[in-house]
C-alpha cells in the first residue's frame, strides 16, 4: 500500500472538512469498520452538506462547489483514485448525522494476514 497516498487522500477530506465548515465550524474524525470488516474512516463536518446534484459529480475532475478561484476541484478525484483505483477500497459521500453537513469516507480492505487471523478468532 501506498502510505502516502493514502495520507494525501485522507488529508484533502480532512482539508475540504475544515473549509466546509469555516472558522466557526466543526470537524468530526471517526475510525472504525464496515459491515463488511473493512477498515472505514469518516470525516464529517458541520458545512452545508453536499446536494444530490453535486454528489453524483463530487468526484468528476474539475468539479467544484467552492467559489472561482478556489481550489482545482481535483482534491477528491484525486482521493477516489487512490482509494478505489490504488486500492480497490471504497469512498463515498453522505449527510452528516452527527454535524449536519458533510461525511465523507474511505473504507479499504483488511490486509490479508490481518484477514485471516480475524476468521480464526
Amino acid at each position: 500500500a501506498d502510505e502516502r497516498a493514502l495520507d494525501q487522500a485522507g488529508s484533502n477530506l480532512v482539508r475540504n472538512a475544515l473549509e466546509a465548515g469555516g472558522e466557526q465550524g466543526s470537524v468530526l474524525l471517526f475510525t472504525g469498520e464496515s459491515e463488511e470488516g473493512w477498515g472505514r474512516i469518516e470525516v464529517h463536518d458541520s458545512g452545508l452538506g453536499v446536494d444530490e446534484e453535486s454528489e453524483e459529480r463530487i468526484f468528476e475532475p474539475f468539479f467544484g462547489t467552492k467559489e472561482v478561484g478556489r481550489g482545482a476541484g481535483l482534491g477528491l478525484t484525486v482521493a477516489r483514485r487512490v482509494v478505489v483505483e490504488g486500492h480497490r477500497g471504497r469512498i463515498g459521500c453522505q449527510r452528516s448525522g452527527s454535524l449536519g453537513g458533510a461525511c465523507f469516507f474511505i473504507e479499504l480492505r483488511p490486509a490479508r494476514g490481518r484477514a485471516q487471523r480475524r476468521e480464526r478468532a
